[in-house]
């Protein structure tokens, strides 16, 4: 009997001979593309069986002139810096290790304003809690915190568990959309996510230099977005709920 695997990810199952990661860990794309059964994209391998998140690693380590890098960076910098004291850049992220180390940067190396971000998980942690507070209090960060309807969050979690084994995607749409809405509002032009996806495998081993987050990559079209794998129509029919109900996300 031939087997089959769910969730629309690879049959034929490839390991990477230096991690072990396999290629069904799907890469991140914009997730209302995302169906019960649509076929997944999964971690890339190279002729010698190394995947793409070892590839990165090596290219890290052996291939990046630093001091180049840096200079990139205060090149860039210096086109978004405001002297008015307006917010000039932004940085999503929970107050973990990738956003508080950037924004610390920032502000602190880089003489930049930096407003932060952070869109709430479905359940915080203790510890998890205890970092976003420090980030804001210790580290001195101004902070917007959002949190989403709870009713609302808890339905589309439990239909991406079943639909799509995914209970985390609602969380993916709001660290995804909510950075570049609050942007918008507050006239900031610069956002620093956290590590690039390269690090995980789910970018091009040949894009890694010029990542682009472009607006198909956030943005999905009423008629065609799905959410926990279901179209909205789904929603409004089983739950009895308004399409005003899913605009966040």
């Amino acid at each position: 009997m031939k087997s089959k695997t769910k969730y629309g990810l690879p049959n034929k199952l490839i390991t990477c001979k230096v991690c072990v990661m396999t290629n069904q860990k799907p890469h991140s794309i914009n997730e209302t593309k995302n169906k019960k059964n649509s076929k997944k994209k999964g971690l890339d391998f190279n002729d010698d069986g190394i995947c793409a998140a070892c590839q990165y690693a090596i290219t890290k380590k052996n291939n990046i002139d630093w001091s180049f890098r840096e200079q990139t960076l205060e090149n860039l910098l210096k086109k978004y810096r405001k002297n008015d004291g307006s917010y000039d850049c932004l940085v999503p992220g929970s107050g973990g290790k990738d956003s508080m180390f950037a924004a610390y940067l920032l502000k602190y190396k880089y003489n930049m304003n930096p407003l932060t971000v952070t869109f709430s998980p479905i359940q915080y942690t203790d510890v998890g809690w205890k970092n976003l507070r420090a980030w804001i209090d210790i580290g001195g960060f101004d902070n917007i915190l959002f949190s989403p309807n709870g009713k609302i969050v808890k339905i589309l979690a439990r239909e991406a568990f079943l639909n799509l084994l995914h209970p985390m995607q609602p969380f993916k749409f709001g660290i995804k959309t909510f950075a570049v809405k609050e942007a918008i509002k507050n006239n900031i032009d610069l956002i620093f996510y956290g590590e690039p996806y390269a690090e995980y495998g789910s970018e091009s081993i040949k894009t890694i230099s010029t990542p682009n987050y472009s607006q198909d990559w956030y943005e999905g079209k009423n008629k065609s977005a799905f959410l926990g794998g279901k179209d909205l129509s789904y929603y409004q029919k089983k739950y009895n709920l308004k399409k005003k109900n899913f605009h966040l996300f």
